[in-house]
């Protein structure tokens, strides 16, 4: 799977409509697994009475968020 890898990292969040508020509820590696996980996340966010799943995409990837550093 490595090779789908695009250096892209998916943040997603659920937001009222009125842009009130909003909530980071996921972080994926890829934008492939998120367009995957998209229809769930949008039940889930009508179940939890949000309006919207919005996404922000960084070049760069979710291991350099969790890669523990050994000191």
């Amino acid at each position: 799977m490595s090779s789908l890898k695009n250096n892209t990292m998916v943040k997603v969040y659920f937001e009222m409509n009125n842009g009130s508020y909003s909530e980071l509820v996921a972080i994926f590696d890829d934008e492939e697994t998120y367009d995957v996980c998209l229809p769930s996340l949008e039940k889930l966010c009508k179940k939890h009475n949000f309006d919207l799943v919005t996404e922000s995409i960084e070049e760069t990837t979710i291991t350099q968020y969790t890669k523990k550093k050994h000191t």
